[in-house]
């Protein structure tokens, strides 16, 4: 055979094998989740009951062996929050447990998406989760269909909240109270009862950094002159504030100064990955005048605007003291 013919050897793909438990001899590794979340549950005893009950089930069941009874006390919650449901999935990760007993999903997770996202995963591991009052083992043919729904399911629940939060929104900016995060130099207002209201008002001691970066700005001061003399000023007070040049140039666009505010300037394109982009005309936009108070006037905030645009803030240095 002549060597120098090429030859094609076909090497049969491996078809990929679910991942089994790994249990302790024909013993499975089994723990329990539960969750109260009201006042009322609490007093009850319905977590004692909970724990109580999954002991019992799981001790007098020769095929299983307890490895832990998870439990929290909080009411609604991302699970990402929870102390020990977050246990929980590490002691999973380190392979200590092969199956997971639970009342029902809404014990579980507090929407199909959060409860999709670990059953996944835990699959993935090759951990069975068990949830008992919805009659849903993730181990089973109808569990993998169950899942499959539920999934379809979590999409939509996503949708249908993604939808009502942008009316909320909408409905906010209409108003002229929009629901906004107050940018640096501003804090929310309290309540009598130490609340967070939807009002701002100026936090005086990173305003007046903002005065600071204004006034030398409109002396012709750069950029980068700016910001040395912020972080010196930061040194001086001995904090550890970082002020970046991108920091120092985003002062001298944000209308939030002169006490107006622009919404909406992303926008999620994406409900289900939570993709934002620049508004740029995709999403109606609402510019509210005098939404609070100023930290520096219109007039002064104009000058410096048209500085920074037409390039005047380049080469003049900061001198003297601050």
């Amino acid at each position: 055979m002549d060597k120098n013919i090429r030859t094609v050897t076909v090497i049969q793909r491996i078809k990929p094998q679910a991942v089994t438990q790994t249990a302790v001899g024909n013993v499975l590794r089994a723990a329990a989740y539960c969750r109260v979340s009201t006042l009322q549950e609490e007093q009850n005893g319905s977590f004692e009951t909970q724990e109580r009950y999954w002991k019992k089930k799981i001790e007098e069941d020769p095929k299983l062996v307890l490895v832990r009874i998870y439990g929290d006390r909080i009411s609604g919650g991302s699970m990402w929050k929870r102390a020990e449901f977050l246990q929980m999935m590490q002691d999973a990760r380190e392979g200590k447990i092969d199956i997971i007993y639970t009342k029902a999903i809404s014990r579980f997770a507090r929407n199909m998406a959060e409860c999709l996202v670990c059953v996944r995963e835990l699959q993935s591991l090759g951990v069975r989760v068990i949830f008992e009052s919805d009659g849903i083992d993730t181990g089973s043919q109808s569990g993998e269909m169950l899942i499959s729904v539920l999934s379809a399911i979590a999409q939509q629940e996503l949708n249908e909240k993604s939808q009502a939060v942008k009316w909320a929104f909408k409905k906010a900016n209409k108003s002229g109270m929009p629901c906004h995060s107050c940018p640096y130099g501003y804090r929310k207002v309290k309540d009598a009862e130490g609340k967070s209201t939807r009002e701002w008002e100026i936090n005086e001691d990173e305003a007046e950094r903002v005065r600071l970066a204004f006034d030398l700005a409109e002396q012709g001061v750069g950029i980068k002159e700016i910001q040395e003399a912020l972080n010196a000023y930061e040194e001086e007070r001995g904090t550890e504030f970082h002020w970046s040049g991108g920091r120092v140039r985003n002062l001298f666009t944000r209308e939030a100064y002169i006490g107006d505010l622009l919404t909406n300037k992303s926008v999620c394109i994406n409900y289900l990955t939570k993709e934002s982009v620049k508004n740029t005309g995709q999403f109606e936009q609402y510019y509210i005048t005098n939404h609070h108070p100023a930290v520096v006037s219109r007039e002064q905030f104009e000058r410096v605007r048209t500085l920074f645009e037409n390039g005047g803030m380049k080469w003049r240095k900061c001198r003297g003291e601050l």
